[in-house]
């Protein structure tokens, strides 16, 4: 007579711990005593709301009706905030242009060394103008081969290639910056010539982790000082270890007036597949529209998925 009480006490418990764990991660700064609890919790803070939820309903299936009901109109606003929120900081895929540039990006694993080759094939396959690999000293025995293939292939010293830059596209000019005082060259920018003759940029991007506190803020400071830097239309790739609905990636969105593309396939960890964490993401600013995207990599020895992205890219003005 006492099992469902004790179980409807016990599953309320937990939905409020869910909930509270999914709200502090979303709204607790980083520089604080629990930020970096939080910045480990907030790219899974709807996973937890749906878990609450949950809860909430075993609530009720135990009798406790005003109790789970109220639990589960939290979690289901929780959700629901949380998805306004980030709509506002998407932009939906743009049918009907046609694709003007087509975007591979992958994060490799710089252990994945054994399946390079497989792993450069099945990126050659998908024909794309542009291809962008972090953790790239996977593949840096094999930049010869891309060089075949591409009319530019970005510096890639064996022992320390972190981010690697593909393209047939025309160069204007290329460079790679070090965002933290521990990773060299995880930040690279190259300006490019669209199909139209109008030029645009496109970064890439390796992040630490959010929760290495006393680094991750300072690079994510600098990273936004470098996208507001940048003029025109862009676009911004990268494995930023956070999902775009965590804090540092809201506050990098609205500080710099770039915005993730909704339908953002999870990427982390593969065998999580579409359950995973969307933490490798493509950004745009100033026109660039993303019209497909879809994921590549699987099967291919990485943690990570990567994406393919047909991009269409504004015609400028005359003059501009």
């Amino acid at each position: 007579m006492t099992i469902r009480p004790s179980a409807a006490g016990a599953s309320a418990a937990l939905a409020v711990v869910c909930l509270s764990l999914g709200g502090m991660a979303l709204f607790h700064r980083s520089d604080t005593a629990f930020g970096p609890l939080a910045r480990m919790l907030d790219s899974v803070a709807p996973h937890l709301f749906v878990i609450s939820f949950v809860f909430a309903c075993l609530v009720v299936a135990c009798g406790q009706r005003r109790l789970g009901a109220f639990l589960a109109v939290v979690a289901l606003g929780a959700i629901v905030a949380l998805y306004a929120n980030l709509r506002t900081l998407q932009t939906p895929t743009r049918q009907g242009d046609e694709p003007t540039i087509r975007i591979l990006f992958y994060n490799l694993n710089a252990a994945n060394q054994d399946n390079s080759d497989r792993i450069l094939s099945a990126a050659l396959d998908r024909d794309a103008d542009v291809l962008v690999f972090t953790e790239a000293k996977a593949i840096s025995a094999h930049v010869g081969r891309l060089a075949s293939d591409y009319s530019f292939v970005s510096p890639c010293a064996p022992d320390t290639c972190q981010i690697l830059i593909a393209t047939n596209l025309d160069v204007l000019r290329f460079w790679q910056l070090q965002l933290n005082p521990i990773w060299e060259d995880r930040y690279a920018v190259i300006e490019l010539v669209g199909p139209s003759g109008d030029p645009f940029f496109l970064t890439a991007v390796h992040l630490v982790k959010p929760w290495f506190s006393g680094v991750a803020e300072g690079e994510i400071g600098r990273l936004g000082a470098q996208y507001n830097w940048l003029e025109g239309p862009s676009v911004s790739l990268g494995d930023f270890n956070m999902a775009p609905w965590s804090l540092p990636m809201r506050s990098l969105m609205k500080d710099t007036g770039f915005r993730a593309v909704r339908g953002q396939p999870a990427s982390w960890p593969v065998f999580a597949g579409r359950f995973g964490i969307p933490i490798d993401q493509i950004l745009m600013r100033d026109g660039p529209r993303v019209q497909r995207i879809s994921t590549f990599g699987k099967g291919l020895g990485s943690n990570h998925l990567g994406f393919v992205a047909d991009v269409h890219l504004p015609d400028l003005p005359s003059g501009e």
